[in-house]
């Protein structure tokens, strides 16, 4: 069955029974399952996805498919694969009309009891941070800034204590710092990065929110703490220096954490700015 035949069958199931709710959440599954198997290979094939998870969508919606609560696990499967989706390149931005809703989706499981959730938390803070990422590709590649996350990313004070010692007089170095900081904070009031605060502040506040909740269940893994961990980095880079402090040692803190779950390996970014300054705190 091609793309057109399997979403033709999904909505109006000629000369058979009417699917079950919990059959068409198990054939929902299955497709977001293939989906996510099989590789894109151009651009037309990227559009039938799309249409596909609008599809999906039509039908989810149809028949109220997210406001049963027996279905939880599978509701947060469904809506964690069409996320996938809407964000298949970050650095161009989401598709807006997918990834909206799967944002909507998140907030009407928190809103049914869910408040809680470390994984509907984690859900609507992960969707605010791939949002981001293109406003933030863009800030590096017009600034050539260390906002979308290269290996520069660090605490200016940690910095200014690690990397320049012995290279200049303190006098140089004082204003050698004062003139980036300057410069940092002149950026910081550009379009680019206001914008990028705005969709920061409530990734990291969901993270962390699901960070705390998944402590208490005793359901915390090192995947949450990178992800939190990477949002606090962004958070940091485009904040201004009086506030960047908070937010990088929050992200240091978070990869602690992640660094001391057995068996978990950070990224080898994540991995080396930790080594660079986790030292550095307590």
């Amino acid at each position: 069955m091609n793309d057109h035949d399997w979403t033709e069958a999904l909505d109006h199931e000629p000369n058979s029974r009417p699917l079950t709710d919990n059959e068409v959440i198990t054939e929902i599954l299955q497709r977001l399952q293939d989906l996510d198997s099989t590789p894109t290979s151009a651009q037309a094939d990227l559009q039938a996805r799309l249409s596909i998870a609008r599809s999906l969508i039509r039908r989810i919606d149809s028949l109220s498919l997210l406001s049963s609560p027996e279905r939880f696990e599978s509701q947060l499967q469904i809506v964690s694969g069409l996320q996938n989706l809407a964000y298949y390149d970050t650095a161009q931005g989401g598709v807006e009309d997918i990834a909206s809703w799967c944002l909507r989706a998140y907030l009407q499981l928190m809103a049914q009891g869910h408040e809680d959730s470390a994984e509907v938390l984690a859900g609507i803070g992960r969707g605010w941070l791939l949002r981001v990422q293109a406003t933030l590709a863009r800030i590096h590649r017009y600034d050539g800034s260390s906002s979308s996350g290269t290996s520069s990313d660090r605490p200016s004070s940690m910095a200014n204590s690690t990397e320049r010692v012995g290279s200049f007089t303190a006098s140089e170095d004082a204003r050698e710092f004062a003139r980036q900081t300057i410069e940092a904070n002149a950026r910081a009031g550009g379009a680019d990065y206001v914008e990028a605060r705005g969709m920061l502040l409530p990734a990291t506040e969901y993270l962390q929110r699901s960070v705390e909740a998944a402590e208490r269940n005793g359901t915390l893994e090192g995947s949450l703490l990178s992800l939190a961990a990477e949002a606090f980095l962004s958070m940091g880079n485009v904040s201004y220096s009086h506030h960047s402090e908070q937010y990088f040692q929050m992200a240091v803190r978070y990869l602690q954490m992640a660094h001391r779950i057995p068996d978990y390996r950070l990224s080898p970014y994540l991995q080396s700015y930790l080594d660079e300054f986790g030292r550095l705190l307590p």
